[in-house]
């Protein structure tokens, strides 16, 4: 099941890298088009992946529904953890950064792919496409079919990557600007 996960993160930053190399390299009219069907490509390819990861590939089976509604609960816990030595760092790592990277690649992509989007919106989105994956672990969960736990800190961690993605697409974007100007 890692392995998996990490399979899948992979294919997302090379496809993120190929979406990067094609909207820089071309500038020509002619190849917007390319570069355009290219990010939705990578786009579509992503929401998949990401359907796959936090609704069908199960993980530890409780029995029972396990959930946290404080914020920072989760993360302080392992980083008492971390300090006490209770829990493995990779494990600790795999569940704080695979939170953060899971929805860095939709920061990155939703700006590309759409470019219209207000800051409000974006930052509506980042705010409820997390909780659109908590509740749909909780719908999963009450139709016998859900096996992952629900956890605000899993909301919290998702949209900090989801916003890393997008300044840094921003600051990509900038850059880019800023030399065809030149």
């Amino acid at each position: 099941m890692i392995s998996l996960l990490v399979i899948a993160l992979i294919i997302i930053l090379i496809l993120i890298l190929i979406c990067l190399l094609l909207y820089g390299k071309y500038v020509k009219k002619e190849r917007l088009v390319l570069e355009t069907v290219t990010i939705r490509f990578v786009f579509i390819i992503y929401i998949i992946l990401l359907g796959a990861v936090v609704w069908l590939i199960p993980t530890a089976n409780f029995g029972y529904l396990p959930y946290n509604l404080i914020p920072f609960k989760t993360i302080g816990n392992y980083v008492m953890s971390l300090m006490n030595g209770t829990i493995p760092v990779s494990v600790i790592v795999k569940n704080l950064a695979g939170n953060v990277l899971l929805l860095f690649p939709l920061g990155f992509l939703l700006p590309l792919q759409f470019s219209k989007l207000s800051i409000k919106k974006i930052i509506m989105l980042g705010v409820m496409i997390p909780i659109v994956i908590e509740g749909g672990q909780f719908i999963l969960y009450l139709l016998k079919f859900g096996t992952r736990s629900i956890d605000i800190d899993d909301v919290i961690l998702n949209f900090i990557g989801y916003i890393l993605g997008y300044f840094l697409v921003n600051i990509f974007k900038r850059r880019l600007y800023s030399k065809r100007r030149q």
